[in-house]
């Protein structure tokens, strides 16, 4: 039976503390770990932000040569729209100081490159009709063909033009080595422009033939070429790449991936007319940083521009930080383990130091118990002394027999209670042995039958099958167990009930309830049942509680004391399953 009001007295031995460390090193552990996390979390964000500021720094300086390179390709597109030179022959070229001419000769060049490079393919056989119109397309040319000796042609993309047929005739018969028709003013006609050349790799000429459109791409080829000459690109940059709006690629420069060109026609590539943000990629090993950014050149033809550049530097300044935060953590955490070390040898040498006072207190407040139940028993043993002091003063032959027996009497109760004192005053070290706690209660109860008999009290002990082994000394417990249910059959009238129960708490712990139905405490009673010299009995010293009080902490138990007055008293014994 439980009640509202209970007293805890589950106070180890030693003072009413054991030694264990203290939990500020762990605390302080928890912190120090803590602060590395965070240092660790402060260095990650700090790498992260100067990556990300050394990218938008990247990224700002590739949209830089991004516009300039639409700038100049702009200006060059332009010269080359509004200074047309007259019809070339045999580069006998007027006005050579014209600005627009080396992008004009730039232009021819690059289209005369083209032509000799298929001529060259056409004469190792390895140029056949589908070929050329592959290239054709490719190259943004809307004719070429190759003609024998007498003009006649030999492979060509598509039907020959009679106006080109007709004004590269001189070509044709072999009256003259070059005419070039490229920069002339726009006609409202098909062909805007036309060159022809006499082959190199084989006997006859070629002619090739460029609509408006396809002049305007070799103008912005040529431009762009041009504009990427002169911004140039520095040591970190890796490559440029620039594509039309139609996906077309127009030029590049620096260490371009292999195949960009065909990965771009063919889509493989983001080549698209949108900015898409700065990207890491890998390329030939290289890590990079590529730029994308769409453009409008003259009239407001669009583009797309992309520029990548090395990362080397800004990995190796990341690297370098990174190395350095690890320093900085790895020194952090060092001092917090120093620190933790240091903090628990010095406070566990603080720990012992107190539990050693509180030994010498509890100590010194045990003596001054015993001292104050000094007086106690020194009144208690003045009354059988006093009692053969009389019997020995009216000791005669007559009445030997009678008062020999009150001092035998007189001797045994002083006996008890010396042994009562001196069993709580030395009640010295505990035996362990792992022993059954139920048939030492079993015994105890025995012990008890005979006095619950006479005083009409019944004693019922329940509990489970099965042992329940506790580390004890058998002796000293089977004293504890005997004071505290002696003082429950002792405090319960007759017809009245003592109840014990055992039973297993967890893996932990052995749980004995002793409940009585007698009289119940007052608040002021269980505090103070377990001192030394408390008693409510005529004729009791109020040692015997106390005495089970040491004996269950010095098993390193608890006890707890449920009662209230006019309801019974229920005691709580636990004691460990190990030691």
């Amino acid at each position: 039976m439980k009640h509202p009001h209970d007293l805890s007295v589950s106070e180890p031995p030693g003072g009413g503390r054991r030694f264990r460390p203290f939990l500020q090193p762990l605390v302080v552990a928890v912190v120090a770990f803590l602060l590395v996390g965070l240092t660790l979390f402060s260095g990650i964000m700090d790498l992260r932000t100067l990556d990300k500021t050394l990218t938008n720094y990247m990224e700002q300086r590739g949209l830089d040569m991004v516009e300039n390179i639409r700038q100049g390709a702009g200006h060059y597109v332009h010269l080359l729209q509004h200074r047309p030179p007259p019809l070339l022959d045999d580069f006998a070229l007027p006005n050579y100081d014209q600005p627009s001419f080396p992008l004009q000769e730039s232009m021819i060049i690059h289209l005369m490159d083209l032509m000799r490079h298929m001529d060259l393919e056409l004469a190792e056989g390895r140029l056949s009709g589908a070929r050329l119109k592959e290239t054709a397309s490719r190259e943004g040319i809307w004719f070429v063909g190759f003609f024998n000796q007498t003009g006649v042609p030999v492979l060509a993309n598509r039907p020959v033009p009679e106006s080109v047929h007709r004004e590269a005739a001189p070509v044709l018969r072999g009256e003259k080595r070059i005419l070039i028709h490229v920069f002339g003013p726009p006609e409202p006609r098909e062909i805007a422009g036309w060159l022809a050349l006499r082959r190199e790799w084989g006997r006859g000429s070629m002619v090739l033939a460029l609509k408006q459109t396809d002049v305007h791409l070799w103008w912005l080829k040529t431009a762009v070429q041009k504009a990427l000459q002169d911004v140039g690109i520095g040591e970190q940059v890796s490559y440029v790449l620039v594509s039309d709006g139609r996906g077309r690629p127009l030029a590049s420069t620096g260490r371009a991936p292999e195949g960009w060109e065909d990965a771009i026609r063919q889509g493989r590539e983001p080549m698209s007319l949108r900015m898409d943000g700065p990207r890491k990629v890998l390329v030939n090993g290289e890590k990079l940083l590529e730029i994308s950014a769409p453009v409008q050149f003259d009239k407001g033809v669009p583009g797309m521009i992309r520029v990548a550049l090395s990362r080397e530097r800004a990995e190796a300044l990341l690297e370098r930080e990174q190395k350095r935060g690890m320093v900085l953590m790895s020194f952090l955490g060092v001092i917090a383990l120093l620190s933790m070390w240091l903090l628990y040898k010095n406070q566990n040498r603080h720990l012992r130091k107190m539990s050693a006072i509180e030994e010498r207190l509890h100590q010194a407040q045990r003596l001054s118990a015993l001292g104050r139940m000094a007086a106690g028993v020194a009144h208690e043993i003045r009354n059988p002394l006093n009692a053969i002091s009389m019997a020995c003063q009216r000791l005669n032959p007559d009445n030997i027999h009678l008062l020999s027996g009150v001092i035998r009497e007189e001797v045994r109760r002083l006996d008890h209670i010396v042994e009562e004192f001196l069993s709580l005053s030395r009640h010295g070290r505990l035996a362990f042995r792992v022993q059954d706690i139920k048939p030492l209660i079993e015994h105890i109860v025995r012990l008890m039958d005979e006095e619950s008999r006479s005083r009409g009290v019944q004693m019922v002990c329940e509990w489970r099958e099965g042992p329940l082994p506790v580390p004890m000394d058998v002796d000293k417990m089977t004293q504890a167990l005997l004071n505290i249910i002696k003082n429950a059959v002792e405090a319960v009238s007759d017809g009245g009930r003592v109840t014990l129960r055992v039973k297993e708490v967890g893996k932990a712990w052995a749980r004995i309830e002793i409940s009585d139905t007698g009289m119940g405490l007052t608040p002021e009673a269980r505090k103070q049942m377990f001192d030394p010299g408390y008693t409510t009995k005529e004729k009791g010293l109020g040692l015997g509680l106390a005495l089970a009080h040491e004996i269950i902490q010095g098993h390193g138990g608890q006890i707890r004391v449920m009662s209230e007055p006019d309801a019974g008293t229920t005691v709580e014994i636990r004691l460990p399953l190990k030691r």
